[in-house]
């Protein structure tokens, strides 16, 4: 159970599991942050979510944290978070001969620093109270063929478990190759 003074911001909830996990702490009685890219999108979720659970307390912040002005603008505009829920991603079935790195940076940018940057943007506030909690959201299908997971890999935000899924990834479209 979340206590109600606990304060959880969840990036990327205005759809799919994140706008769950959103609501899921909204009915457990907590303040929920919802982010989303456009304020329209937050507007519609906040509407949504107040018509759902009755006596919500519900804000929202437009802004792409996909971006490092983006995390910035959500820091400012919510300075406190006990409570992250990191579940931004992107990600599109792409072969790993064809993604150009101008691709790899934008992925890494949005999946992974995006959440290294709200992470210590708020960790230190979560340290000061001496409790917080940091989660990170990310599906896979996994009806993908192997070499479409590539860009997937990027979605966690430990990078070395990013550069490690890589590596294994590209081991068994190696693998794929010889046997």
């Amino acid at each position: 159970m979340i206590s109600p003074a606990r304060q959880p911001s969840s990036r990327g909830s205005t759809a799919g599991i994140g706008y769950a996990i959103a609501k899921g702490m909204a009915q457990a009685g907590t303040t929920v942050v919802v982010n989303g890219r456009t304020a329209a999108a937050v507007e519609r979720t906040i509407a949504k979510l107040n018509s759902e659970i009755a006596h919500a307390n519900i804000r929202g912040v437009a802004a792409d944290v996909g971006t490092a002005d983006g995390c910035a603008t959500l820091v400012v505009a919510e300075p406190l978070a006990d409570i992250l829920v990191n579940n931004v991603g992107i990600y599109g079935p792409q072969d790993f001969l064809e993604i150009p790195d101008s691709e790899w940076t934008h992925l890494f940018e949005v999946n992974v620093m995006s959440g290294v940057r709200l992470s210590r943007a708020y960790l230190p506030g979560m340290l000061q109270r001496n409790w917080g909690r940091t989660g990170e959201n990310h599906e896979y299908d996994e009806t993908l063929i192997i070499s479409q997971v590539v860009p997937s890999a990027l979605s966690d935000e430990n990078p070395i478990t990013s550069f490690m899924c890589v590596s294994r990834t590209l081991e068994f479209e190696m693998l794929e190759m010889y046997f």
